[in-house]
Protein backbone atom coordinates (compact mmCIF):
# COMPACT_ATOMS: atom_id res chain seq x y z
CA UNK A 1 0.00 0.00 0.00
CA UNK A 2 1.32 3.20 -0.76
CA UNK A 3 -0.28 6.79 -0.02
CA UNK A 4 0.91 9.82 -1.78
CA UNK A 5 0.47 13.05 -1.70
CA UNK A 6 1.63 16.39 -3.33
CA UNK A 7 3.71 18.22 -0.80
CA UNK A 8 5.92 17.26 2.14
CA UNK A 9 4.07 17.74 5.76
CA UNK A 10 4.54 16.87 9.31
CA UNK A 11 1.55 15.01 11.38
CA UNK A 12 0.25 15.33 14.35
CA UNK A 13 -0.60 12.33 16.73
CA UNK A 14 -4.01 11.87 15.63
CA UNK A 15 -2.97 11.56 12.37
CA UNK A 16 -0.03 8.98 12.90
CA UNK A 17 -2.81 6.99 14.53
CA UNK A 18 -4.86 7.05 11.83
CA UNK A 19 -2.01 5.60 9.18
CA UNK A 20 -0.85 3.46 11.63
CA UNK A 21 -4.57 1.99 11.59
CA UNK A 22 -4.63 2.24 8.11
CA UNK A 23 -1.71 0.24 7.76
CA UNK A 24 -2.75 -2.58 10.58
CA UNK A 25 -6.21 -3.02 8.67
CA UNK A 26 -4.56 -3.64 5.53
CA UNK A 27 -1.61 -5.81 6.63
CA UNK A 28 -4.38 -7.91 8.35
CA UNK A 29 -6.42 -7.80 5.34
CA UNK A 30 -3.07 -9.51 3.94
CA UNK A 31 -2.78 -11.53 6.46
CA UNK A 32 -6.03 -13.02 6.37
CA UNK A 33 -5.62 -14.66 2.74
CA UNK A 34 -3.35 -17.01 4.69
CA UNK A 35 -5.05 -17.47 7.75
CA UNK A 36 -6.24 -21.62 8.22
CA UNK A 37 -9.72 -22.49 7.35
CA UNK A 38 -10.82 -22.37 11.59
CA UNK A 39 -9.43 -18.63 11.40
CA UNK A 40 -10.88 -17.48 8.93
CA UNK A 41 -14.26 -18.65 9.78
CA UNK A 42 -14.28 -17.26 12.96
CA UNK A 43 -12.77 -13.79 11.81
CA UNK A 44 -15.97 -14.26 9.28
CA UNK A 45 -18.35 -14.68 12.46
CA UNK A 46 -17.52 -11.51 14.11
CA UNK A 47 -18.32 -7.84 13.64
CA UNK A 48 -15.63 -5.53 14.13
CA UNK A 49 -16.55 -5.13 17.89
CA UNK A 50 -15.86 -8.64 18.32
CA UNK A 51 -12.88 -9.12 16.11
CA UNK A 52 -11.39 -6.48 18.61
CA UNK A 53 -12.68 -8.11 21.39
CA UNK A 54 -10.65 -11.30 20.26
CA UNK A 55 -7.17 -9.75 18.93
CA UNK A 56 -4.59 -8.37 21.23
CA UNK A 57 -3.50 -4.99 19.86
CA UNK A 58 0.17 -4.71 20.30
CA UNK A 59 1.08 -7.84 18.65
CA UNK A 60 -1.77 -8.36 16.56
CA UNK A 61 -2.17 -11.98 17.00
CA UNK A 62 -5.34 -13.43 18.85
CA UNK A 63 -5.42 -13.16 22.74
CA UNK A 64 -6.63 -15.51 25.44
CA UNK A 65 -10.43 -14.89 24.86
CA UNK A 66 -9.78 -16.38 21.56
CA UNK A 67 -8.13 -19.43 22.57
CA UNK A 68 -11.45 -21.58 23.10
CA UNK A 69 -13.30 -21.18 20.44
CA UNK A 70 -10.05 -21.44 18.15
CA UNK A 71 -8.90 -24.43 19.13
CA UNK A 72 -12.26 -25.56 18.83
CA UNK A 73 -12.68 -24.63 15.37
CA UNK A 74 -9.36 -26.21 14.63
CA UNK A 75 -10.20 -29.19 16.29
CA UNK A 76 -13.37 -29.84 13.99
CA UNK A 77 -11.59 -28.97 10.75
CA UNK A 78 -8.67 -31.55 11.28
CA UNK A 79 -11.30 -33.77 12.93
CA UNK A 80 -13.17 -34.26 9.17
CA UNK A 81 -9.49 -34.35 7.77
CA UNK A 82 -8.48 -36.95 9.87
CA UNK A 83 -4.85 -34.45 10.59
CA UNK A 84 -2.83 -34.71 13.74
CA UNK A 85 -2.28 -31.47 15.58
CA UNK A 86 0.03 -29.97 18.04
CA UNK A 87 -0.31 -27.16 20.79
CA UNK A 88 2.67 -25.20 21.92
CA UNK A 89 3.26 -22.74 24.76
CA UNK A 90 5.63 -20.72 25.36
CA UNK A 91 6.97 -18.89 28.17
CA UNK A 92 9.11 -15.83 27.32
CA UNK A 93 11.15 -14.13 30.45
CA UNK A 94 13.83 -11.18 30.08
CA UNK A 95 15.97 -10.68 32.47
CA UNK A 96 15.77 -8.48 35.68
CA UNK A 97 17.61 -5.47 34.23
CA UNK A 98 15.37 -4.95 31.76
CA UNK A 99 13.29 -1.61 32.20
CA UNK A 100 9.26 -2.08 32.19
CA UNK A 101 8.54 0.31 29.36
CA UNK A 102 11.64 -1.98 27.13
CA UNK A 103 9.89 -4.92 27.78
CA UNK A 104 6.84 -3.68 27.03
CA UNK A 105 8.23 -2.58 23.71
CA UNK A 106 9.83 -6.17 22.22
CA UNK A 107 6.76 -7.76 23.18
CA UNK A 108 5.52 -6.72 19.59
CA UNK A 109 9.02 -8.26 18.30
CA UNK A 110 8.72 -11.45 19.89
CA UNK A 111 5.16 -11.93 18.28
CA UNK A 112 6.64 -11.39 15.11
CA UNK A 113 9.57 -13.89 15.63
CA UNK A 114 6.83 -16.65 16.72
CA UNK A 115 5.18 -15.66 13.22
CA UNK A 116 8.49 -16.43 11.79
CA UNK A 117 9.24 -19.67 13.38
CA UNK A 118 5.73 -21.36 12.39
CA UNK A 119 3.77 -21.70 8.43
CA UNK A 120 1.12 -18.02 7.91
CA UNK A 121 -1.52 -20.01 8.61
CA UNK A 122 -0.41 -21.10 11.80
CA UNK A 123 -2.10 -19.75 14.77
CA UNK A 124 -0.53 -17.31 17.04
CA UNK A 125 -1.96 -16.27 20.66
CA UNK A 126 -0.97 -14.36 23.48
CA UNK A 127 -2.41 -15.84 26.21
CA UNK A 128 -0.70 -12.81 29.00
CA UNK A 129 2.14 -10.26 29.61
CA UNK A 130 4.63 -13.03 28.43
CA UNK A 131 2.86 -16.30 27.34
CA UNK A 132 2.35 -17.04 23.95
CA UNK A 133 0.58 -20.56 22.27
CA UNK A 134 0.74 -21.86 18.92
CA UNK A 135 -2.00 -23.84 17.51
CA UNK A 136 -0.33 -26.39 14.48
CA UNK A 137 -2.62 -28.17 12.17
CA UNK A 138 -1.40 -30.82 10.00
CA UNK A 139 1.75 -31.57 12.21
CA UNK A 140 2.96 -34.94 12.98
CA UNK A 141 4.64 -35.12 16.41
CA UNK A 142 7.92 -36.13 14.93
CA UNK A 143 7.93 -32.95 13.38
CA UNK A 144 6.73 -30.81 16.80
CA UNK A 145 10.77 -31.08 18.30
CA UNK A 146 12.33 -29.45 15.29
CA UNK A 147 9.49 -26.73 15.28
CA UNK A 148 9.91 -26.33 18.94
CA UNK A 149 13.41 -25.75 18.66
CA UNK A 150 13.30 -23.34 15.84
CA UNK A 151 10.71 -21.31 17.86
CA UNK A 152 13.64 -20.87 20.77
CA UNK A 153 16.15 -19.98 18.56
CA UNK A 154 14.06 -17.53 16.59
CA UNK A 155 13.21 -15.67 19.85
CA UNK A 156 16.67 -15.76 21.78
CA UNK A 157 17.76 -13.76 18.09
CA UNK A 158 14.97 -10.85 18.71
CA UNK A 159 15.80 -7.76 17.26
CA UNK A 160 16.03 -4.92 20.22
CA UNK A 161 14.03 -2.04 20.53
CA UNK A 162 15.64 0.99 19.49
CA UNK A 163 17.54 2.95 22.44
CA UNK A 164 18.23 -0.61 24.06
CA UNK A 165 21.85 -2.05 24.22
CA UNK A 166 20.85 -5.11 25.95
CA UNK A 167 18.31 -7.53 27.04
CA UNK A 168 18.68 -11.30 27.40
CA UNK A 169 15.31 -13.43 26.27
CA UNK A 170 14.85 -16.89 27.74
CA UNK A 171 11.98 -19.01 26.99
CA UNK A 172 10.57 -22.27 27.58
CA UNK A 173 8.51 -24.68 25.83
CA UNK A 174 5.97 -27.13 26.21
CA UNK A 175 4.38 -29.17 23.31
CA UNK A 176 1.39 -31.17 23.25
CA UNK A 177 0.62 -34.02 20.04
CA UNK A 178 -2.54 -35.10 18.79
CA UNK A 179 -2.15 -37.68 16.66
CA UNK A 180 -5.95 -38.24 15.51
CA UNK A 181 -7.68 -34.42 16.41
CA UNK A 182 -11.28 -34.63 17.51
CA UNK A 183 -13.74 -31.83 18.15
CA UNK A 184 -14.35 -32.64 22.21
CA UNK A 185 -10.60 -32.82 22.53
CA UNK A 186 -9.50 -29.10 23.54
CA UNK A 187 -9.28 -29.66 27.27
CA UNK A 188 -7.44 -32.62 26.63
CA UNK A 189 -4.92 -30.98 24.58
CA UNK A 190 -4.84 -27.93 26.37
CA UNK A 191 -4.38 -29.53 29.64
CA UNK A 192 -1.31 -32.12 28.08
CA UNK A 193 0.48 -28.77 26.86
CA UNK A 194 0.29 -26.95 30.31
CA UNK A 195 1.93 -30.32 31.75
CA UNK A 196 4.43 -30.00 29.08
CA UNK A 197 5.07 -26.49 30.07
CA UNK A 198 5.38 -27.08 33.63
CA UNK A 199 8.05 -29.43 33.06
CA UNK A 200 9.71 -27.71 30.53
CA UNK A 201 9.94 -25.06 33.27
CA UNK A 202 11.16 -26.64 35.94
CA UNK A 203 14.32 -27.71 33.70
CA UNK A 204 14.81 -24.35 33.38
CA UNK A 205 15.47 -21.26 30.72
CA UNK A 206 15.69 -22.92 26.90
CA UNK A 207 14.08 -26.31 27.90
CA UNK A 208 11.64 -28.02 25.81
CA UNK A 209 9.26 -30.70 27.08
CA UNK A 210 6.97 -32.58 24.60
CA UNK A 211 3.74 -34.84 25.92
CA UNK A 212 1.20 -36.95 24.02
CA UNK A 213 -2.31 -35.76 24.85
CA UNK A 214 -4.21 -39.11 25.39
CA UNK A 215 -7.45 -40.07 26.79
CA UNK A 216 -6.37 -42.08 29.44
CA UNK A 217 -3.49 -40.62 30.90
CA UNK A 218 -1.24 -37.97 29.71
CA UNK A 219 1.57 -39.79 28.79
CA UNK A 220 4.54 -39.64 30.49
CA UNK A 221 7.39 -39.72 31.33
CA UNK A 222 7.62 -37.32 28.79
CA UNK A 223 11.30 -37.09 26.24
CA UNK A 224 15.03 -35.60 28.03
CA UNK A 225 14.55 -31.82 27.21
CA UNK A 226 15.96 -30.14 24.54
CA UNK A 227 18.56 -26.89 25.42
CA UNK A 228 19.62 -24.11 23.53
CA UNK A 229 22.75 -21.95 24.37
CA UNK A 230 20.90 -19.06 25.81
CA UNK A 231 21.86 -16.30 23.97
CA UNK A 232 23.08 -12.28 25.06
CA UNK A 233 21.80 -9.30 22.50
Amino acid sequence: LCVIDTRPRSFDAAQREHLRALGAWVENELNAQALSEAQRSLLGQLDDDGRRALLDAPTRCWNAAAAEPLLQAELQRAERHGAPMALLMIDVALDAAAAGDDAAALIPTLAQQLRSSVRPSDALLRLDARRFALLLSDVAAAQVNEIANRVLANLSMAPLPPGVREMRVDATLGAATLAAARADAGPLLMSAAQAALADARARGPGAIALREARDDRLSGPPPASVRIDRVSH
